[in-house]
């Protein structure tokens, strides 16, 4: 068996500073087929000039070992703000296997990030982040509201709710909206685990891609905004399988007052909203069984539905919690994640 490798061995470095030469051939090393290894390099965390992916290099030879993406965020925990980092790619070259570069790869991020956590994790992931000590796998709901035009037409406005538009486009977020998202992120409920969505975290996300659309959506009770949703499209960037489907997505949803009627207005202007009438399918994923069964009762399917119920669960994202998360008593029922707190919205 193969011993941890010094530290001194390897140091860590930006992808972002290393030459494509080198990247490129870490990249057939670890995808030997062509089709594969292009779709990593031209990932988003490739492309994006924000440090989130960084590379373990070996210092004799310059080589590249291993590879992690983390997406930086902040989190409310007891009323105090703590970074975090969503480890969302981790790949580690096969003839360094077996020396610890993984676990030297995950654990760099605990300096600038001391809460750490994984959304949509494959089987090989969950076994590597628990060798490192995390708690999970926990599976997240997907739900599916297939021909939402016909959902939408169905839907009526409800007294003392409303909805207020707004499109966006690389960082630039219009002041009104900006403001909202701001006062929804200071009055978030207590008791809730939540990713901070202030104006400046949206900023941060759509930054990644600077020539995506998406629709924000505002929800007002008597005229306070009590809660948002975001929606997008399958544009150029996702796969071709996504845009023949025509699916668009919640990209992110966080509501502040959880009455069964805000809740069931949310999903009912989701189906309503000009972004989705073309679709073919609208795409939710969250982790508040409230909303959840709110959405089935409104029409959406989900992993109980017939036929579709199995597929639905068996894409549902998993998560795992580690260093700070595991920790503190924090109950997964008061986890609130989104395709936003990751990069499953980065990807698809």
């Amino acid at each position: 068996m193969s011993k941890p490798a010094p530290t001194d061995t390897f140091h860590f470095a930006p992808i972002s500073q290393l030459e494509p030469e080198r990247i490129e051939q870490f990249a057939r090393e670890v995808w030997p087929g062509e089709g594969d290894r292009k779709n990593v390099l031209e990932s988003w965390w490739m492309t994006t000039s924000a440090d989130v992916a960084t590379a373990a290099v070996e210092t004799a030879t310059g080589r590249i070992a291993g590879l992690c993406v983390g997406v930086p965020s902040e989190w409310d925990i007891d009323r105090k703000t703590v970074s975090a980092a969503s480890i969302c790619n981790w790949y580690v070259s096969p003839e360094f296997m077996g020396r610890g570069v993984g676990k030297k790869l995950v654990r760099s991020f605990t300096e600038r990030a001391p809460y750490m956590n994984a959304f949509s994790v494959s089987a090989a992931a969950i076994k590597n982040f628990l060798k490192l000590g995390w708690s999970g796998p926990f599976r997240s709901m997907l739900l599916l509201l297939p021909l939402p035009l016909l959902s939408g037409a169905l839907w009526r406005p409800q007294p003392g709710l409303s909805v207020a538009t707004f499109r966006t486009r690389g960082t630039t977020i219009p002041p009104a909206l900006s403001a909202m998202l701001d006062q929804i992120d200071c009055e978030r409920p207590s008791g809730t685990l939540r990713r901070r969505r202030r104006s400046s975290d949206w900023r941060r996300h759509l930054a990644y891609f600077p020539d995506r659309v998406f629709d924000i959506h505002i929800v007002c009770r008597d005229s306070h905004p009590i809660g948002y949703f975001a929606l997008r499209r399958a544009d150029r960037y996702a796969g071709r399988i996504y845009r023949l489907a025509r699916l668009s997505y919640v990209s992110d949803m966080a509501i502040n007052d959880l009455r069964p009627d805000a809740v069931r207005f949310m999903l009912g202007a989701i189906a309503a909203a000009p972004a989705v009438r073309s679709a073919g399918a609208v795409l939710l994923c969250t982790t508040d069984a409230q909303i959840a069964e709110e959405a089935v009762r409104s029409g959406w399917l989900s992993e109980k539905s017939p036929l579709i119920g199995s597929r639905l669960e068996e894409k549902a994202p998993l998560y795992m919690k580690g260093d700070g998360f595991k920790d503190g008593g924090l109950a997964n029922r008061d986890l609130q994640l989104t395709f936003f707190d990751s990069d499953v919205d980065l990807n698809v």
